[in-house]
């Protein structure tokens, strides 16, 4: 066997262990996505899943006594996908405040009972 021969057969060697090794491309599928807008989420678990529930709030008249909130969207997901959801979300908040400011978090006024009512 000649080196050419050798140099040849490692090529090819090499050039199959690249295609094992290549990741699959991924394809971003968005003509079924919808758009819709949430400042209220809330997530509760079991030991499958993280259910996460988005809504708006439609406290505009602070006299009211009762905070009604709209629910629009529920997306549950695995624990694994929580997880990366939750890096994913950390490195953008990150990279926001990097570029923008510290975000500082407010307390909206919420009437006393907000919150007792567990029925969704």
């Amino acid at each position: 066997m000649s080196n050419q021969e050798v140099s040849e057969e490692q090529k090819q060697t090499e050039s199959n262990t690249e295609k094992k090794v290549r990741a699959p491309r991924i394809v971003w599928d968005d003509t079924k996505m919808t758009t819709s807008y949430a400042n209220v989420c809330n997530v509760s678990t079991t030991r499958e899943e993280f259910n996460f529930v988005f809504g708006t709030h439609r406290n505009w008249h602070q006299a009211k006594t009762d905070l009604v909130i709209d629910l629009s969207q529920r997306i549950i997901v695995s624990p694994q996908s929580a997880k990366r959801l939750l890096k994913l979300l950390e490195a953008s908040v990150e990279k926001y405040e990097n570029t923008y400011g510290e975000i500082e978090l407010t307390r909206p006024a919420v009437p006393d009972d907000a919150g007792t009512d567990t029925a969704h």
